[in-house]
């Protein structure tokens, strides 16, 4: 009876340990570093190999096999472009998205047009999510904006989105995740029409919805991380959670810089916010993500050598992409057409 228990423990902790490297993305985000620095450097095609250890290794952010594609197509290397398409398209990219790459966009042949269609429809995989928390956090969402437009940052859109935080604090990073692209897919236009079909709502921002603009050229689920971003506490609060949600795969590293470098610069006066309360950082980490601007109250921007010396150390400990490869990065994006960054804008 004894030996039988034993046996069940080792198995039982050899099974939470198989998760546990499952569930851990830290060799995903440095591969994925190393290839991105490796293209910026060579802009030959090494850069593959640690693509595809990447992608082996975990189930990718959409965002890195798209960029993958542009590079193949940039280096003529039409077997590996398909190839990592076919990987965008199982992980639920939509073929809109594709549109959003001005080197794709621009150079594609009748061809290859073709060929990527076949491969859509091949192989378009659509994101299975669990549709009671998708609504909810969608309802929530419509009805945030819907309050922000209609009575502006009042009491009401306060608790409303108090209470979108608590569920998220709950029903996920307390379980090591967060409600982002991983579980339930990025926006698109499709999936913004489907929910107001559903609901019977009509758009908050209609403008948004053209037709040279699609949600999906962003690749990345927009609304919870955006009421993350309109709470001035609940990051520095929860820090360690989103952390975890991050090593897990659950939040990207530049998103986790994001939110801290946006908790220090406007996030620290609570007297706007009724029902907050939170001690101004006693620190100012520095991620260099978001420009040195004069009307910011706090700046966390710094281009001394000193300064980019630390830059770079912070973002190695969340591993992040190095800032110099990233500034070559916007320099490759204006050069060649490759779109690098999907990065939060619409602050």
């Amino acid at each position: 009876m004894k030996l039988s228990f034993c046996v069940f423990l080792l198995s039982f902790s050899i099974s939470l340990s198989l998760n546990s490297q499952k569930r851990n993305y830290i060799k995903y985000y440095k591969l994925i570093n190393k290839a991105e620095e490796c293209f910026t450097v060579k802009k030959d095609k090494s850069c593959f190999t640690y693509f595809d250890k990447a992608f082996k290794e975990n189930k990718p952010f959409l965002k890195d096999p798209f960029i993958a594609a542009q590079i193949a197509f940039f280096l003529n290397d039409t077997s590996a472009f398909y190839r990592y398409l076919k990987i965008g398209f199982e992980n639920g990219m939509p073929i809109t998205a594709i549109n959003v790459s001005p080197i794709i966009k621009t150079k594609s042949t009748i061809e290859i047009i073709n060929k990527i269609n076949n491969i859509y429809t091949t192989h378009h995989s659509k994101k299975a999510v669990n549709e009671k928390d998708y609504d909810w956090i969608c309802l929530k969402c419509y009805q945030s904006d819907s309050l922000k437009v209609k009575v502006g940052v009042e009491s009401e859109f306060y608790q409303n989105e108090d209470e979108t935080r608590r569920y998220i604090l709950d029903s996920f990073l307390l379980q090591g995740k967060f409600p982002n692209e991983k579980l339930f897919g990025i926006t698109t236009n499709k999936s913004l029409i489907d929910f107001y079909k559903k609901y019977n709502r009509t758009p908050v921002y209609p403008e948004g919805l053209t037709d040279d603009y699609f949600e999906e050229f962003e690749l990345r689920l927009k609304c919870p991380f955006n009421i993350i971003l309109h709470s001035k506490c609940f990051f520095t609060e929860n820090k360690k959670l989103f952390y975890q949600a991050m090593i897990n795969g659950y939040i990207h590293p530049k998103e986790f810089g994001i939110l801290e470098e946006t908790s220090i610069i406007w996030h620290q006066n609570t007297a706007e916010h009724p029902n907050e309360s939170c001690e101004k950082a006693k620190y100012k980490i520095c991620y260099n993500i978001f420009s040195k601007s004069p009307f910011e109250k706090e700046h966390i921007f710094d281009n001394t050598n000193n300064g980019l010396k630390i830059v770079e150390k912070n973002r190695l400990k969340i591993y992040m992409q190095k800032y110099s490869v990233d500034l070559s990065k916007k320099n490759l994006e204006k050069e060649i057409g490759i779109k690098f960054f999907f990065d939060f804008k619409d602050r």
